[in-house]
Order: C-alpha cells, then sequence, then structure tokens
C-alpha cells in the first residue's frame, strides 16, 4: 500500500509540472493577450486601417477566446474536486 501510495504522489508532481509547461498561468497569459489587443486596437484607431493590424487582433482575439475556454474549464474542475470534498 505504501509503495501505491507514493507511486501515486510521484505521478501528481509529474502531472503537476506538466500542467505549467503546457499551460502556464492560464490568468496572466490572459492579461497579456488583452493588453496586445488593446494596443493595436489604439494603434488602428490612431493610424488608420492596417491589414497586417488587424490580421494580429483576429489572432489574439481567437487565442483569448481559447483562454476564457481553458478558464471556464479550469473552474469547473475546481468547483467539482471542492463539491467532492465538501458534498452538497
Amino acid at each position: 500500500m505504501f509503495l501505491l501510495h507514493k507511486r501515486i504522489k510521484h505521478i501528481k508532481l509529474k502531472l503537476e509540472d506538466w500542467n505549467k509547461n503546457e499551460f502556464g498561468n492560464i490568468f496572466e497569459a490572459k492579461k497579456v493577450v488583452e493588453n496586445k489587443m488593446h494596443e493595436l486596437n489604439q494603434a488602428l484607431i490612431a493610424d488608420g486601417f492596417d491589414r497586417v493590424r488587424n490580421d494580429q487582433v483576429t489572432k489574439h482575439h481567437q487565442d483569448w477566446e481559447n483562454l476564457c475556454k481553458q478558464e471556464e474549464i479550469f473552474w469547473r474542475q475546481k468547483s467539482r474536486v471542492q463539491w467532492l470534498k465538501e458534498g452538497e
């Protein structure tokens, strides 16, 4: 039983490292993308329409939507874990 517990703990640590490396901090990444979108939109307003900047805004908007989906999944999983621990 002790070996099983030790292996599970080791797997948990490996999964946490993988999660940090693969996804990073969703909330920080979302802020960075929002700031980039804001800067590009301000540049579009100030300088007029630019196809390259508009394409960059579109790309950042898609990245932002993906991060929002990841954030939603994060909160859904977190609430599920809390519900399992605390009960109804």
